[in-house]
């Protein structure tokens, strides 16, 4: 089975926290001076940024996938993988009807500018993307799966703003598709206090804000190819396919 080395959680200058260095162009090409073969762009509440991330990346040898990073009402943060660009244009309208509209303070809480491929702004969200969505983390997995796409909990071993974390807990009827974790030491302390958490599939990703940190936590994806179908059936292990940290194996 081929194996592909993986960062499925990327942001780009679009999300506040994310440094105004994080451009569609140097995104990519730092992901290939890192040996990444794919990537995901997870922006804040957001997939507006993806598209050209995506055309760049197509052009230079670099797979893209479309994410978002969800936070929901409980403040968790629910990574969402999406099968394309129609699908996220569909999330992105659900988005927009949920997120509770704080206007944005750039000089407080960040710049949320996105831009073309020439690095020309195109656009600035006027709501604070780190807000909230009114919807509960069952009722955002929920929409993300009617969608198509796949729900992953983001940075499981991290306090603030996990899953685990808000809750507590990791609810077992959720429609988890696999776990995320940054940090190897770290998550398999999490797992002698969730045992339950060995059930799900997990692997690690760099949640990258600045350019530095793409591919830092890279994933290794055993697939045929970099495909969304495939990446689906790896977090599934069917047929053969998978995906893990690097950490587990070099």
């Amino acid at each position: 089975m081929p194996r592909f080395r993986v960062d499925l959680h990327i942001h780009t200058l679009l999300s506040p926290c994310g440094e105004l260095s994080m451009s569609p162009e140097v995104i990519v090409r730092r992901a290939l001076a890192a040996g990444l073969d794919a990537i995901a762009v997870c922006d804040h509440n957001t997939t507006l940024q993806t598209p050209v991330v995506v055309e760049i990346g197509r052009r230079e040898g670099l797979a893209v996938f479309y994410g978002a990073e969800l936070t929901t009402r409980e403040e968790a943060h629910l990574v969402a993988l999406l099968p394309d660009a129609e699908t996220a244009a569909r999330l992105q309208t659900w988005i927009d009807a949920h997120i509770v509209r704080i206007p944005n303070r750039p000089d407080k809480l960040g710049d949320q500018m996105w831009v073309d491929e020439g690095e020309l702004i195109a656009g600035e969200v006027p709501w604070y993307l780190n807000a909230p969505l009114g919807c509960s983390a069952e009722q955002t997995a929920a929409e993300v799966v009617r969608l198509g796409g796949l729900v992953v909990p983001a940075h499981v071993d991290r306090v603030a703003n996990s899953l685990v974390g808000q809750l507590g807990f990791l609810p077992a009827h959720l429609p988890v598709a696999a776990l995320e974790y940054n940090h190897p030491a770290r998550y398999e302390a999490l797992l002698h206090t969730h045992p339950n958490l060995r059930d799900y599939t997990a692997y690690t990703a760099s949640d990258a804000h600045y350019p530095d940190a793409i591919g830092s936590n890279p994933a290794w994806l055993y697939a045929q190819n970099l495909t969304f179908g495939e990446l689906r059936m790896a977090m599934a292990e069917e047929g053969g396919r998978r995906i893990v940290s690097t950490s587990t194996e070099p």
